[in-house]
């Protein structure tokens, strides 16, 4: 019976991963939110610095909630800010409407983030099966990524016919979501005295289980590095494909390129690791993420426009990479409330990091010179990390 039980969660848990982020929207995000509401790239950055913060704010709280009252709870919570969000997110027509939509967004993401992949886990672990959450989130993450692919291929034509379509298509999947989550079981056993712990005592206990904890805090700055890049680099698409002027209706066949690359390398995540030691994955991973955006500056073409391919690569690997081996080290009384440790440290740094790229957009760097900076600022953290991988996980 338990098996029956544990098998339809993790079928609907497949299917609330396909469906959890907008479909249509990517390839034309910042030019939708610079045209319909008049904010600049600058202001975006400033907007998005500011919602991170907030969701930096609310994650270690929302983790201790889902491990208190439960993870179908508090993601079915979060999927209807989502659905909010992106109701707003149709309407926006000022800058004001702009930074209310993310507000529901950042209350959204922060309950299902932690509480989704702790969902997975911990059924798992009922079953003894938990070696395969890699295969399983890697699966996952790489269907949507091949779905996101799909629509990213109407996503500019649709957008040429009312830039408005993409965003209304994408209200669809959020709201079967909700049907979706809700027909979440939640059978996660409590202990009695873990039960007593209340939500502020459990977000003491682990943080301090992640301040002395050596590896989970590299893995913590492993994962700041790559996120935090990804977020800026990805804020700079659209402005470089104008650059080198590529055509808006070419943005959707980029995008579905990007997101089949993603696909196939979250999908392939769970073979790769298998076959490739940890230290060479972290070289991988890291050198995708810097090299790429270094050409970029320094060959201003269409063709390197074309290098974001290799970001994605590490996109798609690094997610059930890297939470594989943070739930290694992790315990299901207190799951969620660690991870969501991990993104609220990973959204502080992408609020600092935005903050720099908005005012070096706006000097005299500009697009170009601000790319540049990025990559050799990643290089150099990239190094320091792959030096102190050894020491710290004592690999030879």
């Amino acid at each position: 019976m338990l098996q029956q039980v544990v098998a339809k969660n993790i079928a609907l848990y497949k299917i609330f991963q396909l469906l959890r982020e907008p479909l249509f929207w990517g390839p034309i995000l910042i030019i939708y939110v610079q045209k319909t509401s008049g904010m600049s790239l600058s202001d975006i950055f400033i907007m998005e610095s500011v919602a991170v913060l907030l969701l930096s704010l609310l994650q270690i709280p929302t983790g201790a909630i889902a491990d208190k009252i439960g993870r179908k709870n508090t993601i079915l919570i979060g999927i209807l800010f989502e659905v909010i969000h992106v109701i707003i997110f149709i309407f926006i027509s000022k800058p004001w409407h702009v930074w209310v939509e993310n507000f529901f967004w950042c209350i959204g993401f922060a309950l299902m983030s932690g509480a989704d992949n702790a969902f997975l886990r911990d059924n798992l672990a009922l079953v003894k099966r938990e070696k395969e959450y890699e295969k399983i989130q890697g699966n996952a993450i790489g269907q949507r990524y091949l779905l996101i692919a799909l629509c990213s291929l109407a996503t500019g034509y649709l957008a040429t016919i009312n830039l408005r379509l993409p965003a209304i298509l994408s209200l669809i999947p959020c709201v079967i979501n909700l049907f979706v989550v809700y027909r979440f079981n939640e059978i996660i056993p409590r202990q009695k005295e873990e039960n007593k712990i209340n939500c502020i005592d459990l977000m003491k206990e682990s943080m301090k289980f992640v301040s002395n904890h050596a590896k989970i805090k590299w893995l913590i700055c492993f994962s700041v590095l790559f996120t935090t890049v990804s977020k800026i680099w990805f804020f700079t698409y659209n402005p470089y494909f104008e650059l080198v002027r590529i055509p808006l209706e070419q943005f959707g066949y980029i995008f579905f390129v990007l997101n089949m690359i993603a696909a196939i390398s979250s999908h392939c995540a769970h073979s790769i690791t298998k076959k490739l030691p940890n230290y060479m994955s972290n070289i991988l991973i890291l050198s995708m993420i810097s090299i790429p955006i270094i050409l970029m500056s320094i060959i201003v073409h269409p063709i390197c426009a074309w290098l974001v391919i290799l970001q994605n690569i590490a996109r798609g690997y690094h997610a059930p990479y890297i939470e594989n081996i943070m739930h290694q080290y992790l315990q299901s009384y207190n799951r969620a409330t660690v991870m969501s440790i991990q993104t609220a440290v990973n959204n502080f740094f992408q609020v600092v990091g935005m903050m720099i790229v908005s005012q070096l957009l706006t000097s005299v760097l500009g697009l170009i010179g601000t790319l540049k900076f990025m990559g050799i600022t990643s290089l150099v953290f990239s190094m320091m990390l792959i030096v102190s991988y050894q020491k710290i996980f004592k690999t030879k």
